[in-house]
């Protein structure tokens, strides 16, 4: 089956590389080589506009997997703080975006040691997504009946407007009270370990609130990863480079489904059923295609209700 939808894979693999803002984050998967095992890894990189996740494995965590997976890409690339991510964001094609959800974690583990200095440090994160509500509040509020490309271009800009007017204000607080507390709390210490995090990645984290566009975090491809956690404890290991391989192209056709809600088995019959007379040029024609948002044509909930 993964032979079959091999070329659906690399589609989709364009459509991300094509979408200008990559989320990606990565998790250990445990290869079976022969009677011994190492740990690979399994990575994500999703498209949030379009909801297109394409998953990729490899035999170790360098940066050459991730070099190798997104080529030419030109755009804003979010994910951790991970090293290997450097030298793709050091020229002028890729721009580095960080994720606040990461950052507030840190301070939340600290709490309970430095309660005072770290829930000071929650507060101020907080203020910044209660910024980003404000923008969520507005979309929810949209006419349903207007197209979901209009809905979307709309939020975008509200985002940005929201963000511009009161999370830039924010971000420079922030800036001034991690400088006060650099000067009075152990570097070595919880709090201190995640202000040092904060400030070296302080550019990235304010990158966000260049493009309505982009994300406060990166929970879209965190939440990817739990998505192959889930799976990993079902089948515990993979048998071989190209079990990987294999575990990948289908990971990646069956979560973007779920990302758009469809019936998974009706969607599944319907591309397995076509995809072999298809010619690679066609391959689109699975989607109906607003914006190149993911909604095929013939697996939609309703049309299936007795799946």
């Amino acid at each position: 089956m993964a032979t079959l939808l091999s070329p659906f894979h690399q589609w989709m693999r364009s459509v991300v590389l094509e979408s200008g803002v990559i989320h990606t984050d990565d998790t250990r998967v445990t290869v079976l080589l022969g009677k011994q095992t190492r740990k690979g890894r399994a990575w994500a990189y999703i498209a949030p506009e379009q909801k297109i996740a394409v998953f990729d494995f490899t035999l170790t965590r360098g940066r050459d997997g991730p070099e190798k997976f997104l080529g030419d890409f030109c755009g804003y690339l979010q994910a951790d703080a991970y090293a290997g991510y450097d030298r793709i964001c050091a020229g002028k094609s890729v721009t580095e975006v960080a994720c606040w959800a990461h950052a507030r974690r840190k301070f939340h583990d600290a709490k309970r040691i430095q309660p005072q200095a770290a829930l000071a440090a929650l507060a101020w994160i907080r203020r910044l997504y209660e910024v980003e509500r404000v923008a969520d509040a507005y979309r929810d509020g949209l006419d349903v009946s207007l197209p979901e490309t209009t809905r979307r271009q709309l939020y975008v800009k509200k985002r940005h407007e929201v963000r511009q007017a009161y999370a830039i204000g924010i971000l420079d607080q922030i800036g001034t009270w991690l400088e006060k507390q650099s000067g009075t709390i152990l570097p070595k210490s919880p709090v201190g370990e995640a202000i040092s995090y904060v400030k070296s990645n302080w550019s990235a984290l304010n990158t966000y609130v260049r493009d309505g566009k982009l994300s406060i975090d990166n929970n879209i491809a965190e939440r990817a990863m739990r998505h192959a956690a889930a799976g990993r404890k079902n089948w515990q290991f993979v048998g071989s480079e190209k079990g990987g391989e294999t575990w990948a192209v289908l990971t990646s056709v069956t979560y973007t489904a779920k990302l758009h809600g469809l019936n998974l088995y009706a969607y599944m019959q319907d591309v397995i059923g076509r995809i072999g007379e298809t010619r690679l040029s066609e391959l689109e024609q699975f989607f109906q295609t607003s914006g190149r948002s993911l909604m095929c044509r013939r697996a939609h909930r309703s049309e299936f209700p007795h799946l």
